[in-house]
Parts: C-alpha cells; structure tokens; sequence
C-alpha cells in the first residue's frame, strides 16, 4: 500500500517525487540513498571513480564544452529581459574576474562580495568532482604527493601526474570563471534596473536591495547548490543519465522566471511592471528564439517543411527534434546547423518539436519521441555504462558493430577494452586530432556525416556545429542495418520452428508474434 509520502509538496527535499506517495519500504531506501554519500561497495566506488573521469574528459576536458558553456549562458541572460536591456557590458566585467580565474587584486574585496551574496563560487564543474569526493580515497594532489615520496620511477610518475593536475585546475578555474561572468553580469544588470526602477518612481530603495537581487540571480540562473538530494543522487546510480543536475536547474529557473514576472507584473511600481514586461518578453524570446530562426532561415533559403523533416529522418538520434537552421548543399549533400546544440532551453523545445512531426512519423512514434526527449538526461543510458552495454551486445548506439562476431576473443577483449576507454579520452583530442584528420582524409561516418575542415574550425570559434550529411551513404548504412536485423529476425524462428524434439504450437504461435513485432519496429525505424 502506498501510504509513506516521499516529502510534502513545498519541499524539494526529494523533487521531482515531493509530495507523491509509496511503500515505506521504498522511501527508506530514497531516504539512506539520499543521506550515504559514502559508497562502500569497493567495485562501486572504483567505478565512480572512473565514471568522474570520464564525466570530466566530456565536459572541464573539452574546449568546445567551454565555448557552449560561454554561449549557452546567453539564453539565461535572453530569458531574465538581462539581453538586450541590460546596460552593464560585458567588456566592464572583465577586469573583475579573468576568464581563467585570476583576479586583480583591486577588484578582490568586489569579487569576495560577489562570494558572500552567493552569486559567484557555484560553477558546474562540481557536478563532476562531488562524484569524485562521494566515491571516497584520495585527491588527484594527495595521490601525486604520496608517490613523489617513494622515488624511482613512480617519482617520475608523479611529476607527470602534477603536471597534468595543473592542466586540470587550470581549466576547472576557467570553467568556474565561466559561469561566474554570466552571473556578475546578471547581477549588475539586475540592481541596475532595481535601483533605476525605485529612483524614477520615487520610492525608497530597501536596504536589502542588493540580498533580494543576489536572490533573484540564484533563482533565474543555475545554481548547482539548489539541486535536491534525489537528483544528486542519480549520479550513483550507473544506468542513469549521465548529467541530471543542468536539465533540471533549466527546468528550476524556468518556475523561478515564471514566479518572478507574476510578482513583477502585479507590482504597484510601474518601472518594476516594466522590469517584469522584459523578462517575458525574455522568456519567450529564449525559448522559441531559435525555432522562430529556424523558420525565418527555411522561408529566406527556400526550404519547405517536407525537405525538414526529411533531413530530420537522416540525422542521427540527438539531433532529429533539434531547431535547426538548414544550409544550402552541394555534391548530394545536406547541410544544417544544430541550433540547440548550444541553447539550453532546447529542454523544452526539443518534446514540442516531436510532438509537431506527429503528421510525418505518426503519433505514436512521435510521442514516444517527446518522452524520451525529457526523460533521456534524467534516465537515459549513462556514458560509461552505455559504453559497456554496447560492447555486452555487440552494438554501438549508431547500429554498427563494436567488434567482428566472427573475430577471436583477443581480438574481441581488445576491441570491446578500447570502447570502452575511449569513453575517458578528453574532448580535446576529438576536436584537435581526430576530428581534423578525418576531415582530412575524407572520412565518413555510419550516419552518413561527412567532416570539413573550414566547418569544423567554425565550431571550433563559434560553438555552433554545421552538420554535413551524404543522403547516399546514410541510405545504405540504414538498409544494411535493416537487412542485417531482418537476418537475424528470420534466424531465431528458424532456429525455433527448426529445433529438434517437440516445439509446442504456443511456443510457435509467441515467438511468431514476437518476430512480427520487432520486424514492425524494424520496418519502422528504417522509414
């Protein structure tokens, strides 16, 4: 019986399950999840560890992450009415806080105010290291130290494990400081616009002007210390998605805006109303900004929405219900930019985009889509350990093989390990050798993504990807995944109907049923 409440709705102590109900079984378990931040199972913990390595090689270890973190902050700025009302610029900001964390000593006592209002010190990257400290043992630091004094060769070892800690603070500081620009930004627009509202109406300025607008920064742009101990909680758990903690400060602020403009809207000072009148006009700039681009784009360039949805139906999984602008082709070959690559509403909009091709996938299929849309960060595969299940299967997100069936089992353990470990290499070198080279050398990828050059160094300074897709070859990588799956299909009901001794007409009669529903599924995706 359902009768223990997780917590009470106006607590966010177990959101999004606040104020549902359960076994008390179950909630004891969410509740010493919740409060073990220690993980005791020794496998477990040395998962963790590797796991953070690999969430850190994806996101602090990417240069490119760093570029999205820069732009994708201007939505939030977009969405608070901050852009472009704001009259504080961003080149005033600089010499409080440098981009890599080194701050001038003029503009320190400004800066540790930043610190005591709680505006600044809560960049992102402790999604990353918290999982770190919760898996237990030492620090990248006290590890280096400890084999510094042992000499020998592990002391040569050590100096290179010191080296490269100064090349991961460097960047963590970077990312830090990141954030911490949007937020001063943030911050300064916000009195700004307070203090102006109070002086032309004549109203007195409170005295906790400066608190309730550092209040108002927390609420309206991520802040990784407000996310509950439910959400934290999921990065224990291998098979969940593998950063929950940002869809959910997006979907956060986006209530706290709401909120906001409400309480603006009805203030009895007509400049704060216009304060609220620009964070609407905000917020529905953020969030269909970029499909209302994507629609201007199309009608300017001459595209229609059934040459749309076709690009759409060849692009792989992550980008299909993106707003996306489409670019003119040459050779065959289609061209688009993934407009929410680096919009961090596209949350939002990526369930409402699936939701309008329903006419073209059908209703069903579409639906499925928009679920998935907002469950996937939350409990969708997790890097690592999708990396594992692929190598358990045979089969790489993209449909292709991670090794030959038919390879020796060497072979095979070689093939599947370095899967696996590529899961750990930092983004760098995607974007500085692998990527180039294949661009180079005219590579092809199962999707049918060609690389360019020119291109890639267009995202490599703007943050936005321009996708290059060859039709032919994305074609006949899908029909041989058809062909391939149909194979199989018709060979497991051989193999049954074929079985030597008595097969049983039920047996037949489900297994028939349970080819003819994943051929269905396989005609489907092959559509």
């Amino acid at each position: 019986t359902h009768v223990a409440e997780f917590a009470t709705k106006s607590s966010m102590a177990f959101a999004p399950l606040n104020g549902l109900r359960t076994t008390p079984e179950l909630k004891q378990a969410f509740e010493e999840a919740a409060a073990n931040t220690h993980i005791d199972q020794w496998w477990l913990r040395n998962y963790m560890k590797f796991n953070s390595g690999v969430k850190w090689s994806k996101t602090i270890g990417s240069p490119l992450t760093h570029l999205r973190n820069l732009v994708g902050n201007l939505g939030f700025a977009v969405a608070n009415g901050h852009i472009p009302n704001g009259s504080i610029k961003m080149k005033d900001l600089i010499g409080v806080t440098g981009l890599f964390g080194q701050r001038e000593e003029a503009a320190q006592e400004k800066y540790e105010e930043y610190v005591r209002l709680g505006i600044v010190q809560s960049g992102s990257f402790r999604e990353v290291f918290d999982a770190v400290q919760e898996a237990g043992g030492l620090s990248v630091e006290e590890w280096a130290n400890r084999w510094a004094e042992r000499g020998g060769a592990r002391a040569a070892a050590s100096k290179a494990a010191k080296a490269a800690q100064g090349t991961i603070e460097f960047m963590n500081k970077a990312y830090m400081a990141e954030d911490d620009i949007w937020k001063i930004f943030a911050y300064e627009t916000e009195l700004k616009r307070y203090s102006d509202a109070y002086a032309k109406s004549g109203q007195p300025v409170p005295d906790t002007l400066k608190q309730d607008v550092a209040k108002i920064i927390q609420n309206t742009y991520p802040n990784y210390d407000n996310v509950p101990k439910f959400i934290k909680g999921l990065r224990q758990v291998p098979f969940m998605g593998t950063f929950t903690s940002f869809p959910w400060e997006v979907g956060r602020t986006a209530v706290n805006r709401i909120l906001l403009t409400h309480k603006e809207l009805r203030s009895d000072n007509p400049e704060i109303r216009k304060i609220g009148m620009q964070r609407a006009v905000g917020q529905l700039s953020a969030i269909m900004g970029a499909y209302v681009l994507q629609e201007v784009a199309a009608a300017i360039l001459g595209f229609d929405d059934e040459e749309l949805e076709a690009v759409r139906q060849l692009a792989a999984p992550w980008n299909e219900n993106s707003p996306m602008v489409l670019l003119p082709g040459e050779d065959g070959k289609v061209r688009f930019i993934d407009l929410g690559y680096v919009d961090p509403h596209s949350y939002f909009t990526k369930p409402i985009l699936a939701m309008f091709r329903a006419d073209d996938i059908g209703l069903k299929k579409a639906l499925v889509s928009a679920v998935n849309e907002i469950t996937d960060p939350f409990f969708g595969e997790e890097i690592l350990f999708g990396r594992i299940l692929d190598v358990a299967r045979n089969k790489k997100r993209s449909g292709s093989k991670v090794y030959l069936d038919a390879a020796p089992l060497t072979q095979r353990v070689l093939e599947g390990s370095k899967y696996i470990l590529g899961a750990i290499e930092p983004g760098l070198v995607d974007q500085f050798i692998r990527t180039p080279y294949r661009a180079v050398m005219g590579y092809t990828n199962d999707y049918g993504k060609t690389y360019s050059l020119p291109y890639h160094l267009f995202q490599q300074t703007t943050g936005l990807k321009i996708e290059t897709i060859d039709p032919r070859q994305a074609f006949s990588f899908r029909a041989a995944t058809f062909a391939r799956n149909e194979s199989s299909l018709t060979g497991y009901l051989r193999k049954v109907a074929g079985r030597r001794g008595t097969v049983s007409d039920r047996e037949l009669e489900s297994t028939y049923a349970m080819v003819n529903r994943n051929r269905q599924q396989n005609m489907d995706a092959f559509q």
